[in-house]
């Protein structure tokens, strides 16, 4: 996943995925949370990081939780644990 594109798939809500204001993600280990901005929301039922992870930001090894905040909808969490 080091260096490659994010990338969430979903079925498909386009009012949510146009009401989407940021996606950020923390790890377990150190509990630092970075804020993605170059997301592409265009394409039905992906979201895709436009830049590559480096691995300071995601080379840890721990759980990774993932927040994406739409306005009008609750937050939406996903967790990855990475070894």
């Amino acid at each position: 996943m080091l260096g490659s594109r994010i990338e969430f798939t979903f079925l498909d809500d386009p009012q949510w995925r146009s009401n989407i204001t940021s996606i950020s993600f923390t790890n377990s280990r150190d509990n630092n949370m970075e804020r993605l901005n170059d997301i592409d929301r265009n394409i039905s039922g992906l979201l895709r990081y436009l830049q590559g992870i480096s691995r300071g930001s995601y080379g840890l090894s721990g759980t990774w939780v993932w927040t994406i905040k739409a306005t009008g909808y609750a937050d939406t969490i996903v967790t990855v644990k990475v070894q």
